[in-house]
């Protein structure tokens, strides 16, 4: 939901039959500024002090500290009717939905769009410019369901559970690398319950000389934590996340997509949530930050890392899909021995992370299709249609199997495989 600026004299939804601009401002008899009749508010939301700012029916700038409490009291009872706005944290559904049910309006703003133009930046200064955004041009984020946050909640616990998980499993490589079992190979839960079970052998038949009376005691330390692990991982994944997924009719949609799982169908329905809210292909891949970092100097424009934004645990899902489709199938033209992909390996692992991490921005674009289309995933779409405006309509919505390398990495950094020799 993007605002226009209120206090300009014409606004852009204004034509020429002098219709009413989107928002409109108006003015008590003290002076006391509106949009659309509701007061203004800025919120400056924290653990337990929070701070808020409005002008009063005076025309007196308001800018003062309130406890939940208090909050709470000035929302439920004022008699005017509110516009809140607050950045967007773990706490902003709550009080946008609090808001709401006493009858105000609420706006959660987006933190990166709200910027402090004073030297000194604290909770009084805050405040007042998250006021002052509801006059600018900037976009919001949606206000997330109960059941919404509940699921993200879920995968935040999976997510720690998954990085306890390989810690165990590094600390099992670890102990059987120190007792000289070099061939026993650790990846994963699967290969440390493995190679656990053919050390204990080894102890057995005393055929090992790096264990102690306490190896077998750290060793079944090992299984129990890798079990207990697995089973919680397990139970997210299956009893809650691919439930709800079924349920689903978006995760449903994205399902039909090849590498887009239950898990990642779901997780990306929870983050895109609207798809009105992105207008391009482009702008859900730098949503979530499918795309690598650029600086320069003088005309020179050098490529870096890839973008810190979007969200981390959507990142790594994409990755594992993209791997597994390299390596597990044909699914994509890019296959396991695919020229391109055998070239980008051979040069260095960089050059191979980025051309799987293009492969994950042309995914997060079909999804843009699928969603904007409002129809499951059709791989038979022809790519090589001659009208340029009836490519660009198909862009979004192109199968990944009428994709070429070349044609990958000409859209996402301008050269083809040919240029890199």
């Amino acid at each position: 939901m993007n605002f226009t600026n209120p206090r300009a004299e014409k606004s852009r939804s204004q034509s020429k039959n002098n219709q009413e601009p989107q928002f409109r401002i108006s003015y008590t008899a003290t002076g006391q500024e509106l949009i659309y009749g509701y007061v203004p508010v800025g919120i400056d939301l924290a653990g337990r002090k929070f701070q808020v700012c409005f002008y009063n029916e005076d025309n007196e700038l308001v800018n003062t500290t309130f406890d939940i409490y208090a909050l709470r009291r000035f929302i439920a009872s004022t008699h005017q009717k509110l516009l809140i706005s607050m950045e967007g944290c773990t706490g902003s559904s709550y009080w946008a939905k609090y808001a709401i049910a006493h009858g105000h309006k609420a706006v959660v703003l987006d933190a990166r769009a709200i910027k402090n133009r004073k030297a000194q930046k604290d909770d009084f200064n805050d405040a007042f410019f998250i006021r002052e955004a509801l006059f600018t041009h900037h976009q919001t984020c949606r206000i997330r369901t109960q059941e919404e946050i509940d699921l993200k909640t879920f995968y935040v616990q999976r997510e720690q559970y998954i990085k306890s998980l390989n810690a165990v499993c590094s600390n099992v490589r670890q102990r059987l690398i120190a007792a000289g079992a070099y061939e026993h190979v650790v990846t994963g839960a699967d290969s440390a319950l493995l190679a656990i079970k053919y050390y204990k052998k080894q102890i057995n038949n005393k055929a090992d000389v790096g264990s102690s009376s306490l190896t077998l005691k750290t060793l079944d330390s090992f299984v129990e934590d890798i079990n207990y692990l697995t089973q919680k991982i397990d139970r997210i994944n299956q009893d809650i996340i691919d439930a709800k997924a079924r349920e689903s009719q978006v995760a449903n949609q994205l399902m039909t997509i090849p590498g887009i799982g239950p898990q990642l169908a779901l997780l990306l329905s929870l983050d895109i949530s609207d798809i009105s809210r992105f207008k391009t292909a482009r702008a859900l891949q730098a949503y979530f930050g499918l795309f690598t970092a650029h600086s320069g100097s003088g005309g020179k424009i050098e490529m870096g890392k890839m973008s810190r934004n979007g969200d981390p645990v959507v990142k790594r899902m994409l990755y594992q899909a993209v791997l597994t489709l390299l390596h597990c199938g044909n699914k994509l033209q890019i296959s396991p021995r695919s020229e391109y992909i055998q070239r980008m390996y051979s040069r260095n692992t960089v050059a191979f992370k980025r051309g799987v991490i293009s492969i994950c921005a042309k995914i997060i674009r079909v999804v843009f299709g699928v969603l904007h289309h409002g129809t499951a995933y059709d791989p038979q779409i022809d790519d090589s249609l001659g009208n340029k405006k009836a490519r660009i309509h198909a862009y979004s919505n192109r199968c990944l199997t009428k994709v070429s390398a070349d044609a990958l990495l000409q859209e996402l950094y301008g050269y083809t495989e040919a240029t890199l020799d």
